[in-house]
């Protein structure tokens, strides 16, 4: 029940942020004209689908990430109170590395049923894009809510204890730094996508010859101005959840 209750709240919250999100992320149509032919609704347009597409995914990744951590925090507390020596249990060793491995192993878990049941993704894609992509995903996850967790339960006193603006904000900053932190491994598994006649023996080996050729600011390209726009909706679903999840235990 607690799972399910994770998973709707999560997929409501990817929805609110989504739409709220959309017009920024659609801000092109004010260069294109296509505002002054259609008025407003253009910002909107296919988002829809947007939040068919994402919705899930975020809901799965919350469901999954909660479950994870009250598992370990469950262990964590048993093993605390079975002990005979005293323990001080530290923010940074103790909170953080829970958190970033819940994070972690729910991005791995919502990809491999991606992956796994996504019949042409499996037939088309390269061997190697499983095991890059698996990466990919579970160090951004994995910094995306165990940097915000963590942080969060430091940061929120007074004032900004349960506040949806600071919420946003750290969860922005978190956010964009998971995205740069992937950013290099994300590069290399698009290109991999696209180049499926490339002949390399692993992704490592497409790494280093990436480098070798381009430099490594080649793996960053883009990154500074899509990342933080790309942020906005993963921010905003991050905050949403934590007030929604709040109003629902009032």
């Amino acid at each position: 029940k607690i799972f399910i209750k994770d998973f709707v709240i999560g997929g409501v919250a990817a929805a609110i942020a989504k739409s709220v999100a959309a017009p920024i992320e659609r801000r092109r149509f004010l260069i294109t004209g296509e505002y002054e032919a259609e008025g407003i609704r253009v910002f909107w347009r296919g988002n829809l689908l947007n939040i068919i597409r994402y919705s899930p995914v975020q809901a799965l990744n919350f469901a999954c990430k909660d479950q994870v951590e009250r598992i370990f925090y469950n262990a964590q507390t048993k093993s605390s109170q079975s002990s005979t020596i005293p323990s001080s249990p530290s923010f940074l060793g103790n909170n953080l590395l829970i958190n970033i491995a819940a994070g972690g192993l729910a991005g791995a878990a919502y990809f491999s049923v991606f992956y796994f049941t996504d019949k042409t993704l499996k037939s088309t894609a390269p061997p190697e894009f499983y095991r890059i992509s698996l990466v990919g995903v579970t160090v951004y996850r994995a910094l995306y809510f165990g940097l915000y967790d963590t942080l969060k339960s430091s940061a929120a006193i007074g004032a900004f204890k349960d506040n949806l603006l600071a919420n946003f904000i750290l969860g922005w900053g978190t956010t964009i730094a998971a995205g740069y932190a992937s950013y290099p491994i994300d590069t290399i598994r698009r290109r991999m996508l696209m180049r499926t006649g490339d002949k390399y023996s692993s992704s490592l080996h497409y790494l280093r010859n990436s480098i070798h050729k381009e430099g490594v600011s080649s793996l960053f390209r883009s990154a500074g101005f899509y990342l933080p726009i790309r942020s906005i909706a993963g921010a905003g679903a991050l905050s949403v959840y934590d007030q929604l999840q709040r109003l629902i235990s009032l």
